[in-house]
């Protein structure tokens, strides 16, 4: 099952948006996975660069779900 993971009170750090804080939705994302958004315009506004997990991972290896957090050689992979 997919749905929209949103990120809530992004504070942009750099560049001419520094300091900006805004909302942004990442639709699409499976339940268990993880999947990379590049950088990108919505609207008039830029959305950054992400890799967006929704709920707990599914381990392919194993068929089983892990309730722990992304490793960084997933983060990486993404």
């Amino acid at each position: 099952m997919s749905s929209t993971v949103t990120m809530n009170n992004y504070q942009y750090l750099y560049g001419d948006y520094a300091t900006q804080i805004d909302t942004f939705d990442y639709p699409n994302v499976p339940q268990g996975y993880c999947i990379t958004f590049q950088e990108g315009f919505v609207g008039f506004v830029l959305r950054p660069a992400a890799v967006v997990c929704n709920g707990d991972l599914i381990d392919q290896y194993s068929g089983t779900t892990q309730t722990l957090q992304a490793s960084q050689y997933t983060i990486v992979h993404e």
